[in-house]
């Protein structure tokens, strides 16, 4: 499975690496590259680093993990996430009845 990691923080980092090693390809996206580069050397197998929107042009999956940050702010392209699979790790509010307002 093609696994985009955006934020390198614990959360990504640590799910990421767990993943690679169980086979899936993950690409680690930062935007502090030098984070994605040392998750992606503990992960080995391939793992692939770059940008935020990398990882999301990259993932089937998104896991997004900058904490509770808009997408507009760590993307420069929000559209990529469109079609895909987003693992929010986020403790956002949780409105009644779990009614999310789209976020942007």
């Amino acid at each position: 499975m093609k696994i985009g990691v955006i934020g390198t923080g614990n959360m990504g980092r640590s799910l990421g690496i767990l993943w690679a090693h169980q086979g899936h390809e993950v690409f680690f996206g930062a935007r502090d590259i030098s984070k994605a580069e040392k998750a992606a050397e503990l992960a080995g197998n391939h793992a692939c680093i770059g940008s935020n929107d990398d990882a999301a042009s990259f993932g089937d999956i998104l896991f997004y993990s900058p904490g509770v940050v808009l997408v507009s702010k760590v993307l420069q392209s929000p559209s990529q996430l469109a079609g895909k699979i987003v693992i929010d790790s986020s403790n956002w509010n949780i409105p009644e009845g779990f009614k999310f307002e789209p976020v942007t």
